[in-house]
């Protein structure tokens, strides 16, 4: 994920991810793809989620810049994807801050 300090000593002469070697790739080659193809997450939602952030925002933002779809279209998308990890109320989970949902919430919203 290209997070380690310029001065960190690497030790791998390779590093790949379905064929691609990481270590090649260009910034803007290396956003395209931890926005698609790679992503992490963290054990505590909160320091994930913004709590200024509906998580409708935050999960069309995803959507939006990654995915190039219209605003509409990306909370349509963000919806089914809480449905996917098994959020019911998925339309009102999207008009909610983080601080509204239960720790597991937040945590199912992280991987959605």
């Amino acid at each position: 994920m290209d997070l380690l300090p310029r001065k960190a000593r690497r030790t791998a002469t390779t590093l790949s991810l379905d064929g691609i070697d990481m270590l090649t790739q260009s910034e803007r080659q290396m956003c395209d793809l931890r926005g698609n193809r790679l992503a992490m997450i963290f054990q505590e939602p909160m320091t994930s989620l913004n709590p200024a952030y509906s998580i409708g925002d935050q999960l069309s933002e995803v959507l939006t810049r990654h995915r190039k779809v219209s605003r509409k279209e990306a909370l349509q998308r963000a919806a089914q994807m809480l449905e996917k990890v098994g959020i019911s109320n998925a339309g009102e989970r999207l008009r909610q801050y983080p601080h509204q949902l239960s720790g597991g919430l937040r945590q199912r919203v992280i991987i959605a």
